[in-house]
C-alpha cells in the first residue's frame, strides 16, 4: 500500500477515503441540495417514522430498516429539509464506513472505488433521498468488505462483529436484496476459501437472520404472515421494456432516442464499469483476486433479477449493483493509472492515463447534469405539492380531515395533515361513500385534481381553489358546498 508524503505529513488511504466521504457530502449540498420537498416514497416512509404524522399506507413490499434510520431526527424535528441534512450526514459517514474494509485489503483502489461511487448522480441525488436502496447498498458493500476479512486464517472477532452488523442493517433495510448479494458473495467464500469462509458465512448468516426476523415479525403482525406477504409484495410488480430502464438511468424521457447523447453517455457509462471492474479481477489474478470477485460476486445475482425479471422503471433499484461494482472497477481504474512499471514505455502510459482521465471528466459531465435535472423537476414538483398540502391545512384548521386524489397521496397527507385516499378523479361518476358526506365525526373533505372536472361530474359544483407554483404546475382543491 503506498502512502503518498510531503513534509511532515502523510498521504495515506484511509485518511484519504475520509476525505471522499467529507467531499462527498458537500456536493450532494452544492449539486442537489436539501430544500426540496418529499416525493411519493419518501412521504410513505417519512410518515413511519414521525410521531406527528399521520400514517400513509404502508405496503407488504416495504420494510422498516429505513424508517428506523430516520427516526433519531423525526422525532425531534420536521419537514423535508432537516431530514435531508439528517441522510446527508447519515451517507457521508456511510460511505466511509462501508469502504474502510477495502482500504484495509485495496488499497487506493478502493479510494478510487469510493470517489467513483459518490460521484455518480445516484449517490449524489440519493444520498439524501429517502429511500432505502443507498443505505441498504452502503451497508452490504461493507458487509462483504468484512466478510473478505473474516474468511483469511486468523481473522480477528472484529471482522465477524462487523460483518454481521453491516449484514443484519442492510436486511432490515431491504431484504431481499440483500439476501441476493449476500448469496452470491457467500458463494464466492466458500469456492475460494472452503473452511475458512465457515466463519465469514455464520456471522453473515447471522446478520441476514436478524434483519429477516423484522419482516417476519411484521408479516404475522400486520401481512397475515410471511407466504401472504411475500404474495402480496410480488403480486404488485410487472415487467417493463429494457429500454426504460436505460432512460431513466440516463434522466431523459422514456420515448427519447437511443441516439441522444444522455443515453450514449449512461450506456458507456455502464461499459466502462463493466470493462474496469473485468480489468481489476484480471489485474489482481496473481495476486489475491477474491476481493474484487467478492465484489463482482455481491452485483452479480441483484443485477441478473432486475436485468432478466424487472419489476420497476427506476434506475435506483440497481444502487446496489453499482456500489458493489464501484469496488472493483476502482481496482480497475487504479490500475490503469497507477505510477508505472519500469517496464512500461512511457508514451503508452501517458495515453492510458490521458483516456482514463478524460473518461472520468465526461462521466463526471454527465452525472451533474443528471444530479441536477432530477433534483430540479423533483424540486417543482414538490414546491406544488406542499403549497397545495398547504392550502387544504389552512382550511381545515386542526379538524379532522381527509384528501382524495389520484396520486401522490402520501406527499398531499403529510403537506396537509390530512388521512388521505385514492380517488380516480378522471373517471368517476359517483362520489365515494367517505366523500360524498360529511362523516358524523365532522372530518372535512377535499379532492384534489390536476384538472378542472367536465361538467356532469360529481364534485363540479363544489368550490375550487387553483394552486399554482409556476407555469404548468398546478393543481386543484376542491372543497364541498356548505363546509366552511
Amino acid at each position: 500500500m503506498r502512502e503518498h508524503s510531503t513534509t511532515g505529513w502523510r498521504v495515506t488511504p484511509t485518511w484519504s477515503l475520509g476525505a471522499v466521504a467529507v467531499l462527498y457530502g458537500a456536493a450532494q449540498f452544492v449539486v442537489v441540495g436539501v430544500d426540496h420537498y418529499f416525493g411519493f416514497d419518501e412521504a410513505v416512509y417519512y410518515s413511519k417514522s414521525s410521531p406527528r404524522v399521520v400514517d400513509a399506507p404502508w405496503g407488504p413490499i416495504r420494510a422498516l430498516g429505513l424508517p428506523w434510520l430516520l427516526r433519531p431526527i423525526t422525532t425531534f424535528a420536521d419537514g423535508a429539509t432537516a431530514m435531508r441534512w439528517w441522510l446527508l450526514a447519515l451517507t457521508s459517514i456511510g460511505l466511509f464506513i462501508a469502504f474502510f474494509p477495502w482500504v484495509r485489503r485495496l488499497g487506493w483502489s478502493a479510494v478510487v472505488g469510493a470517489a467513483l461511487f459518490a460521484s455518480s448522480w445516484l449517490a449524489l441525488y440519493f444520498g439524501s433521498a429517502a429511500y432505502p436502496n443507498l443505505p441498504m447498498a452502503l451497508a452490504v458493500v461493507g458487509g462483504t468488505g468484512w466478510a473478505v476479512t473474516a474468511a483469511e486464517p486468523g481473522a480477528k472477532r472484529v471482522a465477524y462483529a462487523a460483518c454481521a452488523i453491516a449484514f443484519a442493517v442492510a436486511a432490515t433495510i431491504r431484504p431481499t436484496d440483500a439476501l441476493l448479494q449476500f448469496t452470491g458473495v457467500t458463494i464466492v467464500l466458500v469456492v475460494a476459501r472452503r473452511r475458512h469462509a465457515i466463519g465469514a458465512f455464520a456471522a453473515g448468516a447471522a446478520g441476514m437472520a436478524i434483519g429477516w426476523s423484522v419482516w417476519v415479525v411484521e408479516a404475522y403482525r400486520d401481512f397475515g404472515g410471511p407466504v401472504h406477504r411475500w404474495h402480496a409484495a410480488f403480486d404488485r410488480t410487472s415487467g417493463f421494456p429494457l429500454r426504460t430502464f436505460v432512460s431513466t438511468t440516463a434522466v431523459v424521457p422514456a420515448n427519447a432516442p437511443l441516439s441522444s447523447w444522455r443515453v450514449l453517455v449512461a450506456l458507456t457509462w455502464w461499459a466502462a464499469i463493466a470493462f474496469t471492474a473485468a480489468y481489476g479481477l484480471y489485474a489482481y489474478r496473481r495476486r489475491d483476486p477474491l476481493p474484487v470477485a467478492a465484489a463482482i460476486a455481491a452485483a452479480a445475482p441483484l443485477l441478473a433479477v432486475y436485468v432478466l425479471l424487472p419489476s420497476s422503471i427506476e434506475a435506483r433499484f440497481l444502487i446496489p449493483v453499482y456500489a458493489s461494482l464501484a469496488v472493483a472497477s476502482g481496482t480497475g481504474v487504479y490500475t490503469l493509472a497507477a505510477p508505472a512499471r519500469r517496464d512500461d514505455a512511457r508514451l503508452g502510459r501517458v495515453a492510458r492515463v490521458a483516456a482514463v482521465v478524460l473518461l472520468l471528466v465526461a462521466f463526471g459531465v454527465f452525472h451533474v447534469d443528471a444530479a441536477r435535472r432530477t433534483a430540479r423537476f423533483a424540486s417543482r414538483r414538490g414546491r406544488l405539492l406542499e403549497a397545495t398540502g398547504t392550502v387544504v391545512r389552512r382550511d381545515a384548521r386542526g379538524a379532522p380531515c381527509l384528501v382524495g386524489a389520484d396520486e401522490n397521496m402520501p406527499v398531499l397527507g403529510v403537506a396537509s395533515g390530512c388521512a388521505t385516499a385514492k380517488v380516480k378523479l378522471t373517471v368517476i361518476t359517483t362520489l365515494p361513500t367517505a366523500f360524498a358526506r360529511r362523516s358524523s365525526r365532522g372530518t372535512l373533505r377535499y379532492l384534489v385534481a390536476r384538472s378542472l372536472p367536465p361538467p356532469g361530474a360529481p364534485f363540479a359544483t363544489w368550490r375550487v381553489t387553483t394552486v399554482e407554483t409556476q407555469p404548468g404546475f398546478e393543481l386543484f382543491v376542491f372543497v364541498p358546498p356548505g363546509q366552511r
